[in-house]
């Protein structure tokens, strides 16, 4: 399947956790920018995705972002269906992205349907 992001943000970079929790850094100012240019249907997707727990109990859109991302070329977005695929140490799905940062997920085994 193909996918479109939820949210894109442009020149991420991981900086470290303090950075990632922080309302001042560079970065989480982009990711709460990002979030809130969202259509309102798109943030209630991502609202609803989980964050680690290193983030603290309040959600924060931080939180969310760095949680649940995919890094791009040049960027790292959060996909609706993409953050919900159950993850494995041995995968049975391969995913790459296109020029518009679109995901393609395919196949590289058989799926149980179970």
């Amino acid at each position: 399947f193909t996918e479109d992001p939820l949210v894109v943000v442009e020149g991420l970079e991981w900086q470290d956790l303090d950075a990632a929790r922080s309302d001042t850094s560079i970065s989480s100012k982009k990711i709460v920018a990002a979030v809130n240019s969202m259509t309102e249907s798109a943030k209630s997707e991502f609202w609803s995705f989980t964050q680690a727990p290193c983030y603290g109990e309040k959600p924060m859109a931080q939180g969310i972002f760095w949680t649940n991302c995919v890094m791009l070329e040049g960027a790292s977005g959060v996909f609706k269906l993409n953050g919900r695929i159950n993850h494995s140490c041995e995968p049975n799905i391969q995913w790459t992205f296109d020029v518009i940062h679109r995901l393609i997920v395919t196949a590289v085994r058989r799926i149980s349907a179970q």
